[in-house]
């Protein structure tokens, strides 16, 4: 959900000192940190505002949460929402979203009342194109989570398909069991 309300331009001396203390952005030189952050903007969220909505919410900008918090989730079809991630002061998100398109990936939805800088989607791109270094960092952090992610599930599916398979044990015969194990 694009959130229009209460958009302000942000302090750039704010703006580069925040930058400075977010993993890969710190690693930019300063020219760059300027750059960037004499196009970033600063919104508020209030809590339990949806930020962005799975599959619906076209991302225009990489947030970057400098107050309060938020949940991160995903919804399928057959289930009810996962909780991918909580994100604090000094982390970001909509970098998945930007990068497969625009539109976002999961739900974030803020768990208290939250600011955040927002820079240009486009902005952001250009960073990429233009930082192979920065870029390489970014794709190495965001491999990490989404292996993660995909471990997780593999585990929990696992897990659900052997409790699956144990509960077959106490619907079978006596005699079947026995037959299986000899």
């Amino acid at each position: 959900m694009d959130h229009t309300n209460e958009i302000h331009f942000a302090d750039p001396i704010a703006a580069v000192q925040f930058l400075r203390n977010v993993e890969p952005f710190n690693e930019l030189g300063n020219s760059t940190l300027r750059k960037l952050a004499g196009k970033m903007i600063l919104d508020f969220f209030p809590q339990d505002a949806k930020i962005l909505e799975q599959g619906i919410t076209r991302v225009n900008h990489l947030y970057f949460i400098q107050r309060g918090g938020v949940r991160i989730e995903s919804q399928d079809s057959h289930s009810g929402p996962t909780l991918k991630d909580l994100r604090g002061e000094s982390n970001y998100f909509g970098t998945l979203s930007i990068i497969r398109g625009g539109v976002s990936v999961y739900n974030v939805t803020a768990i208290e009342d939250t600011f955040c800088y927002m820079l240009d989607s486009d902005v952001f791109m250009e960073l990429i194109r233009e930082k192979p270094d920065f870029a390489a960092h970014l794709w190495e952090r965001l491999s990490r989570e989404v292996v993660g992610e995909v471990y997780e599930e593999i585990r929990s599916q696992k897990l659900q398909q052997r409790s699956e398979e144990s509960l077959r044990l106490f619907n079978s015969p006596i005699k079947e069991v026995i037959r299986r194990h000899m």
